[in-house]
């Protein structure tokens, strides 16, 4: 009897040991979510992750820098907070999916854990209107609402008058962060050939800047013509 309660707790202490041996004094870093989608112009941020420092406490940091030739966002747009592995990031995310490495160190191991953030693009109708202001203090107040635009996420754009003329635009846009530009020809004749450049506004939705033609090196309009203002609608 004696024999068989010596041989269980044996087996009971090589069972706790092949335990400790295993994962469970191992880092792992676990987030509520692996996939995270993301409206276009959207800030937010992930819960923290849970992780066990095994009572030596350690910090967190992160990159995008995953294929070569990649440009990091992490601490530009995409940001961490090193003691608690939060992962934040402001309205000006590009579009499309991007990879999110998260590692964290203590003084004993190491661990990671990938994250992938995407950033759709919802059909965007704009309401707004164009003026010939040109000078240095530039004054969008007196833009009138007589035109519609809609960016559409294949990249294409088109206007339209709702003022009853027949003005017509079509082209495509882009975007660099918050900096929209919108490339379109008239339905003129001989159709004319137009720039708009400017910025998303997250919190109102608008999207305000100058029109005209030409786009130089620093992607600003070359001969400006004027403003425009639209807001979302």
């Amino acid at each position: 009897m004696k024999k068989t309660i010596y041989s269980l707790l044996l087996i009971s202490l090589q069972f706790a040991c092949s335990n400790d041996d295993d994962s469970s004094n191992t880092l792992n870093i676990n987030y509520d979510q692996s996939i995270v989608e993301i409206t276009f112009r959207q800030a937010g941020e992930t819960t923290a992750p849970q992780i066990n420092w095994f009572g030596n406490e350690g910090t967190f940091s992160a990159t995008t820098l995953t294929m070569p030739g990649d440009d990091d966002l992490v601490g530009r747009v995409i940001f961490i907070d090193k003691l608690t592995g939060v992962i934040s990031w402001d309205n000006r995310v590009p579009l499309g999916e991007k990879d999110i490495i998260i590692t964290a160190v203590n003084a004993t191991q190491t661990a990671t854990e990938r994250i992938t953030l995407i950033n759709n693009f919802k059909n965007g109708l704009f309401i707004g209107g164009f003026n010939t202001d040109t000078s240095d203090e530039p004054d969008f107040s007196g833009i009138i609402n007589d035109t519609s635009m809609v960016l559409s996420e294949d990249g294409t754009a088109d206007l339209i008058a709702s003022d009853g003329s027949n003005f017509e635009g079509v082209g495509n846009w882009t975007a660099d962060g918050s900096t929209v530009i919108v490339n379109f020809s008239t339905n003129e004749s001989p159709p004319k050939e137009i720039v708009m450049v400017g910025f998303m506004f997250a919190s109102s939705g608008g999207f305000e800047g100058r029109w005209g033609t030409g786009l130089n090196e620093d992607n600003e309009v070359e001969n400006v013509m004027g403003l425009f203002s639209f807001e979302n609608d």
